[in-house]
């Protein structure tokens, strides 16, 4: 039970160096590797962007305001 633990306390740090290293949202991948900690072999074998992601995991709801028709 202690090293269960230990992995899913371990495994999003992991995944925010991976992430960074590869160019891949940080946010998203921390709360998918606490969620199921095997997915950092998925994101182990991603290939690395060659630029940085352009929308953030959550903030894009934030901003869009499409969703409600306007009212003229």
């Amino acid at each position: 039970m202690t090293i269960v633990m230990i992995i899913w306390m371990v495994t999003p740090l992991v995944s925010i160096y991976l992430a960074m290293r590869k160019k891949r949202d940080r946010n998203f991948w921390v709360f998918t590797t606490f969620l199921c900690p095997p997915l950092i072999l998925f994101l182990l074998f991603l290939p690395k962007r060659s630029s940085a992601p352009t929308k953030m995991f959550g903030h894009e709801r934030e901003q869009d305001d499409g969703f409600f028709p306007n009212r003229d």
